[in-house]
């Protein structure tokens, strides 16, 4: 198991690699009007959104209304993200953006 504030700063790292523009250039609907994922760790964890409105993504940590969100336990989270098993998560709304964002942010996995 890993711990809540190990996974937290795990899930900072990949939002960080997702605002580099190797995640988004050339990702046809990743950016657009509305495009925003909401990221709730339970408890006090924390939240995040990740704003795919502009440009380029940015993130901060925010309690907002999205898109779409992911709900649950920071360290399934954080294996969400990954692409790994997460049976804590809990989607609403457009999960299709959310995997898109989440294949393109993990680019640096396919290297």
């Amino acid at each position: 198991m890993v711990a809540e504030e190990v996974a937290r700063d795990g899930l900072e790292e990949w939002l960080h690699f997702s605002t580099v523009p190797e995640a988004y250039e050339g990702v046809p609907g990743l950016l657009g009007p509305g495009h925003t994922l909401h990221f709730h760790a339970d408890g006090a964890a924390g939240e995040w959104l990740v704003d795919l409105t502009g440009e380029a993504p940015s993130w901060r940590h925010a309690h907002e209304k999205a898109a779409v969100a992911a709900r649950g336990p920071i360290t399934d989270l954080l294996l969400y993200v990954y692409n790994r098993p997460a049976p804590g998560i809990e989607l609403i709304g457009d999960t299709a953006l959310l995997e898109l964002w989440r294949q393109s942010a993990g680019f640096w996995l396919e290297a």
